[in-house]
Parts: structure tokens; C-alpha cells; sequence
């Protein structure tokens, strides 16, 4: 029985947060400014820096994100330049999978934002503290705020922020297995990304799409919309989000029997996981090798990728251990 890869729920948080396409030429720019840009210059570019590199490098954006902390003091009575940098920060937070601090980040926001009548601030943070929300298996509390976000959002009559909004309630009711509601708000999404061509939305569109057609076990329509997927993500480079297409194409090959190029896609999964290190996915990824090798009676290998588990699991709780200092 398939074990699909949660659907991606962390690149709807991402699309909302970025600041649009950039080009390798205004990147550049930017970086060429990065460090003699001073006061809130200083805090725009690295802004932009930080956004442009959330599915790109995850592990930079936070090393720009974090070059604004040391400021923010300076900012306290300015609440728009404190949301800015709070924002990034959690958001990059996110990125690398650190959903407790990245909620943190939410909660402090959100209680300026109501301080300031921010409705498009609240919409929008209320739908990215859903994402976590939903990803902590609390389905209801995410399903009670992503409802209020949207309703703002249908208020101020913004279709673009809506169709985020209609792909996390599809994640939700994906997880409370009523996949028919979850493809009817999933199409619905995906039909208003295309219309405005938001190409950086329809990496994960089109893989949730996917992801219905692979539990209803018709693999062609799942890897019609999973390569669409991967195209757009090798065309704007966003790595980030490469992973979780390339483990759910490994997932139908392992389940039609077709196990050598199930291994291929996992290992090119593992590969991306590593160099951005999503410990997570790693981890996802090396117990499906495993699995496959213990089935193929190849115990050697299956024993190495237990080894290896062992490894990233003790990686991942030793970083939720630092987390929790930090946070002390």
C-alpha cells in the first residue's frame, strides 16, 4: 500500500511570503549592496535576499534572515519594519523545517498586526500558521483559522491570496480523508495560479493534484501532473520543493513494480534533501531504500540505510535540543 509523501503544503507558505521572480541579474545586485547598505536599506535588501533564496537555499535565506535580528531593537516603535523582520525571520524558519519557532515568529506577528487593523497581514498570517497548524496533525484549529483567513481574503476580493487559501483546506480535508472535497479545492486553486500564471504556486498545485490521482491508483494523470511539477521547478530552480516530486514519482514506480527506477528517483530525492538539509525528507527517503532492500533481500544495504537513519534521526533531535535552548 502506497505511503504518499504529505502533500506540499510548505511551498503554498513559501509563494505567499515571496516577493515574485527575480532574476539572476537583480540578485546579483542585491548581493553586491548586501553588506554597505545601511539603516532600512539595510533591512529591505536583506529582506529580498533572504525571500529570493526560501526554495532556492534554504540554509542561506536564514543567514540573511538572521543578519536582521541584531536590529530589530532599533525598530520597536515601528510596527510595519518590525513585521517585516519578524516575518522573514520565521518564515525562514520554516523553510528549514523548524516549525516550532517559525509559529513563535507567527504569534508575534499576528498580535502586531491586530495591533495596526492589518487585515491583509492577519489573512495572510492566519493562513501560514494553518500550514503548521495542519502539519501538527491539528486538523480542526487549522481548519477553524484558514476558514477565518479566508473570508477576509474574499472581503478585500483578492483572488491571487485566495487560491492558497483553497489549497491548504484541500490539504486538510486530504488528511481527514475526504479526497473528493480535497480535489475539488485543489482544481479550484490551481485553475486561478494558471490564470495569473503563478508558476512558483503550481510546482505544489500540480503535485497535490498528483497526489489525489495516486491514491485513486491512476498513475498516468499522477505523472502527467508531477512532471508538469518538476519541469517548473527546474526551469525557476526551486529546489526546495524537488524532494517531495521526486520521492512521489519514486512511489508510483515502487508500486507498479518497477523498483529500479523507483530506487533512481529516491536516491535523486535524497541527494537534493541532503544538500539543502531537510533532515526530514532525508529521512522519509532513506526508510523507503530501506524497505525496498530488506523486500529485494539485499540486507547489506538495508542494514547501511538503518545505519544511516539512526544518524539523521540523531541529527534531528539534536537540533530540536539546540532549538530548545535557544529558545530558553
Amino acid at each position: 500500500m502506497l505511503s504518499f509523501i504529505r502533500i506540499s503544503i510548505l511551498a503554498i507558505l513559501a509563494s505567499l511570503l515571496s516577493p515574485g521572480l527575480m532574476s539572476g541579474q537583480n540578485i546579483d545586485s542585491l548581493l553586491n549592496v548586501a553588506d554597505t547598505a545601511s539603516g532600512k536599506n539595510f533591512i529591505e535588501v536583506n529582506i529580498k535576499i533572504s525571500k529570493y533564496y526560501f526554495t532556492r537555499n534554504p540554509v542561506l535565506a536564514l543567514e540573511y534572515a538572521k543578519k536582521l535580528k541584531s536590529l530589530s531593537p532599533k525598530y520597536l516603535k515601528d510596527t510595519a519594519t518590525q513585521i517585516k523582520i519578524l516575518n522573514t525571520i520565521g518564515d525562514a524558519q520554516y523553510w528549514l523545517d523548524d516549525m516550532a519557532s517559525s509559529l513563535d515568529y507567527g504569534l508575534q506577528i499576528l498580535h502586531l498586526q491586530e495591533k495596526i487593523n492589518d487585515s491583509l497581514g492577519i489573512a495572510k498570517t492566519l493562513n501560514n500558521m494553518a500550514v503548521i497548524y495542519s502539519q501538527q496533525g491539528k486538523l480542526e484549529k487549522a481548519l477553524d483559522i484558514l476558514k477565518k483567513s479566508l473570508e477576509i481574503r474574499k472581503k478585500l476580493g483578492d483572488e491571487k491570496l485566495i487560491a492558497s487559501n483553497y489549497n491548504n483546506l484541500g490539504q486538510i480535508y486530504y488528511k481527514l480523508d475526504r479526497d473528493s472535497i480535497a480535489m475539488e479545492y485543489f482544481q479550484k486553486s490551481v485553475a486561478i495560479q494558471e490564470k495569473y500564471k503563478n508558476y512558483e504556486l503550481l510546482i505544489n498545485g500540480y503535485n497535490n493534484v498528483a497526489v489525489i490521482y495516486m491514491k485513486e491508483k491512476k498513475y498516468s494523470d499522477a505523472i502527467f501532473y508531477l512532471t508538469k511539477s518538476l519541469n517548473i521547478t527546474d526551469s525557476l530552480e526551486m529546489i526546495r520543493q524537488k524532494p517531495v516530486i521526486l520521492t512521489n514519482l519514486g512511489e508510483i514506480f515502487n508500486e507498479t513494480g518497477e523498483i529500479t527506477q523507483a530506487i533512481n528517483w529516491y536516491k535523486q530525492s535524497f541527494k537534493i534533501a541532503k544538500e539543502i538539509k531537510n533532515f526530514n525528507m532525508q529521512l522519509i527517503v532513506v526508510e523507503k531504500l530501506k524497505d525496498i532492500f530488506i523486500e529485494q533481500g539485499e540486507f547489506k544495504k538495508a542494514l547501511n540505510y538503518s545505519m544511516l537513519i539512526n544518524e539523521i534521526k540523531d541529527t534531528i533531535n539534536q537540533r530540536n535540543t539546540d532549538d530548545k535552548i535557544e529558545q530558553l
